[in-house]
């Protein structure tokens, strides 16, 4: 059976990334979660590693752009995609990574999603 990786987007301020997880695991489903980081202090140190910086901006700025290696990294890798917008405000947040599942959906071949022809229609061969 096929171990399915789905990638979690969206809001960060309640618990619905957990209550997937558990809901997954208690029914058994062959499924690895992915996530961007949703713990503040860890996501604004994503970038320290690369070396110190004295100024906060730059250290904004470069833990920005490791974050987001990370997250178009782990949804070009992921199987399915879940967003889910929290307020309006925050919504526009998610803009990019809806953006990114947008484009991965509309660059793979229709072929890839189709597990077989449609009823009535035969398969081409190339």
């Amino acid at each position: 059976m096929k171990n399915w990786t789905v990638y979690l987007s969206g809001e960060i301020h309640t618990d619905w990334r957990e209550q997937l997880e558990t809901g997954a695991k208690q029914l058994g489903l062959p499924v690895n979660f992915t996530s961007a980081v949703t713990h503040h202090e860890s996501s604004d140190a994503a970038g320290d590693g690369l070396g110190k910086e004295e100024q906060p901006f730059w250290r904004d700025h470069k833990s920005a752009k490791v974050n987001a290696i990370r997250t178009k990294s782990l949804l070009e890798d992921c199987d399915i995609a879940v967003v889910r917008f929290g307020m309006p405000v925050t919504a526009l947040r998610w803009a990019r990574p809806t953006s990114l599942c947008t484009t991965k959906i509309l660059s793979t071949p229709l072929k890839k999603w189709m597990a077989r022809p449609w009823p009535g229609r035969k398969r081409r061969n190339k």
